[in-house]
């Protein structure tokens, strides 16, 4: 006998499908801004973005996105992020039909646009077009268009031109998601229920990749070797995981009874899902690991939302341009991490983004390709904002988090500073960052040939932090090196101070011929030179 719950479930999808959230796939690096769909106070659709906190709490990123981006009328949905993380194409009702737009984003500002607007039309007329979907070179996008009558798969340039029609038959042709291989998997229901097919960017090679029940939602793990999609269970809908070259499909969640349109992260160890509508008519955000397989634990809650896309935190080349993305079995390139996220934490944190920069003005916050905004020489963190590396920091009343933009750290390099003044700088030498503490110590005076402490008492400039990955310290004099620790540098007068806190530092003291080992709770001071 079949399942009356199953039947009515089956008839609901199949309904809703032209109405459904789009598919996508994830590019690779590290995790960046969430764009998502929120709720106004009258129920219409604006996207907003946020970062992920590492204990799963969203902390709001570019409010410019929805004050003067895509809140411009109408409703606005269905985000998707570029391979690189710095364009966004979202679908707005703003002319009346379902349309698909683009804005070039800085995570602290606008980035020139092409066409010379705010927001660039990429589709325009009669017809809907939505669902859109970036390839990993950032060149093409396809999308779903009503052009024919039905909904059907498009592809077209990243400016809106080159239209070309990829599927003819006459079915509900959706959800589209572009692997790092080429590959468009997306949702048909020609045989009469939703399935997920697989086909080139030529709308060739087709293949039906699910045969029975219901399949929604395709999305590409960032390799590009791996498929997740939502299933539909007598129990209810469930996260399937499968290799595509080897068809075994592999649940990964328990039954719930919403389906969880999946996207994975840029790293590729949690999958984002909307969750909902709950009773309460709330849509959720949240988080399911993949690191483990089959979902053991609750699912991480991040609050409402819905239909996230994760972008990679933007990494910019050498050159001062955003990096296309490599052949697929290409290696990854080698990029400098020329821009930061900084996070403030706790207390009052300043930055002054011109130090540092031989080029430009203190008072600019401007790379030579005019990534960043015209701001103050020193501007007071509020929340997680990018900037450039050679900046300084003050965190003299407060504590940053900092996330490297590198393309090449794994897992990402981060420092969790606080105390005083440094400056975060990374010698495209190396690609190795540093924390550099300033300032020197005042009412030092010389005591029988040696300095000393004046009588009066004074606050000693240093600097507290907890980094992750490898990193350069360095006070006033010598310098250490850390993976994975807790230290403190001090510059007293008598020198510079090196505490390990938690794990070990290697400190160079230019007056001996082998680095100094600093185990746990020790310290080390380096003289200044004779």
């Amino acid at each position: 006998m079949t399942d009356v719950r199953t039947v009515t479930l089956t008839v609901l999808v199949l309904a809703g499908l032209a109405c459904a959230d789009e598919a996508r796939a994830a590019f690779p690096g590290t995790n960046g801004t969430v764009a998502y769909v929120a709720r106004s106070s009258t129920g219409q659709r604006l996207i907003e973005d946020a970062f992920v906190r590492s204990e799963g709490t969203l902390v709001p990123a570019s409010p410019e996105l929805r004050e003067t981006a895509v809140d411009q009328g109408g409703e606005s949905f269905n985000p998707a992020w570029s391979a690189d993380g710095r364009e966004l194409a979202f679908v707005s009702t703003r002319t009346g039909h379902r349309q698909i737009y683009s804005i070039a984003l800085s995570l602290g500002g606008s980035l020139p646009q092409s066409c010379g607007v705010q927001v660039c039309p990429l589709t325009t007329g009669a017809a809907e077009s939505f669902e859109p979907a970036w390839s990993y070179s950032g060149g093409s996008i396809v999308f779903v268009g009503t052009a024919s009558g039905t909904p059907q798969l498009y592809m077209m340039s990243a400016t809106g031109e080159n239209v070309t029609r990829l599927s003819f038959d006459g079915a509900t042709d959706q959800q589209p998601a572009w692997s790092r291989s080429g590959e468009i998997a997306f949702v048909s229901d020609a045989t009469g229920s939703p399935q997920i097919y697989l086909m080139n960017s030529q709308g060739e090679d087709l293949h039906q990749l699910t045969h029975s029940g219901v399949h929604l939602a395709p999305t590409w793990s960032p390799g590009g070797t791996e498929l997740a999609y939502e299933s539909q269970t007598p129990a209810g809908f469930q996260l399937t995981t499968v290799e595509p070259s080897q068809a075994i499909p592999m649940a990964v969640s328990y039954p719930t009874p919403e389906p969880s349109r999946p996207t994975y992260s840029p790293d590729g160890t949690q999958l984002l899902v909307s969750r909902g509508p709950s009773p309460t008519g709330s849509t959720m955000l949240e988080l399911v690991s993949t690191i483990q397989g089959f979902e053991l634990a609750p699912r991480h809650l991040l609050g409402v939302g819905e239909d996230g896309d994760w972008a990679p935190l933007p990494v910019v080349a050498p050159s001062g341009r955003a990096p296309g993305g490599p052949a697929p079995g290409s290696p990854a390139p080698v990029l400098a991490a020329v821009s930061a996220i900084a996070r403030p934490l706790s207390g009052s944190v300043s930055v002054n983004p011109g130090h540092g920069l031989a080029t430009k003005q203190a008072s600019e916050l401007t790379t030579e390709d005019g990534r960043y905004q015209h701001l103050p020489a020193t501007s007071s963190l509020t929340q997680a904002v990018e900037v450039p590396v050679n900046a300084t920091y003050n965190t003299t009343h407060g504590t940053v988090e900092i996330v490297l933009a590198s393309a090449t750290a794994s897992p990402p390099e981060t420092a969790v500073v606080t105390g005083g003044d440094f400056l975060l700088s990374q010698p495209s030498d190396t690609k190795i960052p540093s924390v550099r503490l300033l300032g020197r110590p005042s009412g030092c005076a010389r005591a029988h040939g040696r300095v000393a402490v004046a009588s009066r008492r004074r606050r000693l400039p240093h600097v507290r932090a907890h980094t992750k990955g490898r990193f350069h310290q360095a006070g006033e004099y010598g310098g250490g090196s850390t993976e994975t620790t807790r230290w403190e540098i001090t510059n007293t007068c008598q020198g510079t101070l090196y505490r390990a806190i938690e794990h070990t530092l290697i400190v160079t003291d230019p007056h001996r011929r082998h680095p100094v080992r600093v185990t746990e709770g020790h310290s080390y001071l380096v003289r200044p030179g004779r």
